[in-house]
């Protein structure tokens, strides 16, 4: 039977009536079922935020992996029936509408070939923040703290009682600290948590920290809280990032480390000077140093670097990273 498509793109609040219409092919109503799940998350996002998102277009089949591009979806057939994880894509739909993508630099992390993320792995802060906040907009949407995908695969997180405890690196910390605030703590999602994430009038929210500046900021509400929050998924501590201009030079003996001159000899300087807020130890620094400047400052490492034992060449810059803790 046909259907005449063109209601469905007019602007303005309308009922539509389709008539009598049975569907029986069965992948036909898987798909309706999925644009019911994005739909469903439009209208969650409507009652949490009063924000009303544009249309989320949405495209099958896709032979990779289910994904966003840009404000697009990709849906594999086997997560059709998944409305966590349509919705965990519809938190990546959200950030490319709100804030036309974010910074996304892969799942490389501590030389990870495999380029695998997930609740026990340590990523690039970007890509676990991004990971993070989209599974924790899909437990906020259905108001369920249990992340499901059940159909082509057995996966299962709860962000209210795995007490994920590696930190600012991962996506399952990042994901629990953010429903502890939102159902535990029970900040208000419109003025808290939403006004953090989309307004990026001061900066883009690229990583958890800069959500937490954000939030400070503009003066989101309940702030201690929020910090009690990161604390209780070790986000208390991190690392920003002396980078581009402010990159030091690597200088040979008998030099030593001169911060206003941006000079310095070793990695061990780096640690006692930037790296020791919070009891930091030098493997974690060093570890720091080895993947941000593996990623983010190529071909500056020297040969034989490794992620305990990141080694540096005489005259070239490097991104030091400086330990801090969240505070008021």
């Amino acid at each position: 039977m046909a259907i005449d498509a063109a209601p469905l793109t007019n602007a303005g609040d309308v009922d539509i009536d389709l008539g009598d219409i049975e569907i029986k092919t069965a992948l036909f109503v898987d798909l309706c079922d999925t644009y019911k799940s994005i739909w469903f998350g439009h209208k969650r996002i409507v009652e949490l935020a009063s924000d009303d998102l544009p249309l989320c277009e949405t495209f099958f089949p896709e032979t990779g992996i289910s994904h966003v591009s840009g404000i697009t979806m990709h849906l594999l057939v086997g997560d059709l029936k998944d409305r966590d994880v349509i919705l965990h894509e519809y938190g990546h739909f959200i950030t490319g509408v709100k804030l036309s993508g974010l910074d996304h630099p892969g799942y490389g992390y501590n030389d990870d070939a495999a380029g695998q993320h997930g609740p026990a792995t340590k990523e690039h802060y970007e890509a676990a923040w991004i990971e993070g906040h989209a599974t924790f907009l899909s437990c906020a949407m259905t108001d369920d703290p249990h992340y499901h995908d059940g159909y082509d695969t057995t996966f299962d997180m709860h962000l209210d009682k795995d007490n994920t405890q590696i930190g600012p690196h991962n996506e399952a910390s990042i994901q629990e600290a953010l429903w502890d605030i939102h159902k535990v703590q029970g900040i208000d999602f419109k003025t808290g948590f939403w006004k953090a994430l989309t307004d990026f009038s001061k900066r883009k929210p690229n990583t958890v920290f800069d959500f937490f500046d954000n939030w400070k900021d503009h003066g989101c509400p309940d702030i201690d809280k929020v910090i009690a929050s990161f604390k209780k998924f070790n986000i208390e501590f991190g690392y920003r990032y002396k980078a581009g201009a402010d990159r030091f030079t690597n200088v040979a003996p008998p030099k030593t480390i001169d911060v206003p001159k941006q000079e310095f000899q070793t990695v061990v300087e780096l640690h006692g000077q930037f790296g020791t807020v919070g009891a930091g130890t030098q493997a974690a620094y060093n570890e720091e140093f080895y993947n941000r400047n593996k990623h983010f400052n190529a071909g500056q490492l020297a040969a034989g670097s490794t992620i305990a034992d990141p080694k540096v060449a005489a005259g070239k810059k490097y991104i030091v990273p400086e330990r801090f803790q969240v505070k008021k």
